[in-house]
């Protein structure tokens, strides 16, 4: 959202770049099948990345690290999981 930090998919993982120089930040992986979404959130504190599997993944930035991961079991039904395995189910 700043212009200082972009994202980009490649396969089944997530690469941050710093735009000014194209230093890589971070990789954030953990997909099941390729990437097809990306999409800043919360002022940039947040990343969300959709699979083509259905899921989608949230990771705090700039660490990369995993808040949850949203899954849809139907057109009206999912499940959203945590790094440590708590879950909620619709």
């Amino acid at each position: 959202p700043d212009g200082r930090i972009a994202a980009h998919d490649v396969g089944r993982e997530v690469q941050l770049f710093e735009v000014a120089s194209g230093t890589r930040l971070v990789r954030l992986k953990g997909h099941r099948a390729d990437v097809s979404a990306l999409a800043f959130a919360d002022g940039g504190r947040l990343l969300v990345a959709g699979a083509r599997d259905g899921s989608l993944r949230l990771f705090r930035l700039p660490q990369g690290a995993e808040l949850a991961q949203l899954i849809a079991l139907g057109p009206a039904e999912s499940v959203a999981v945590t790094p440590d395995r708590y879950y909620r189910a619709s």
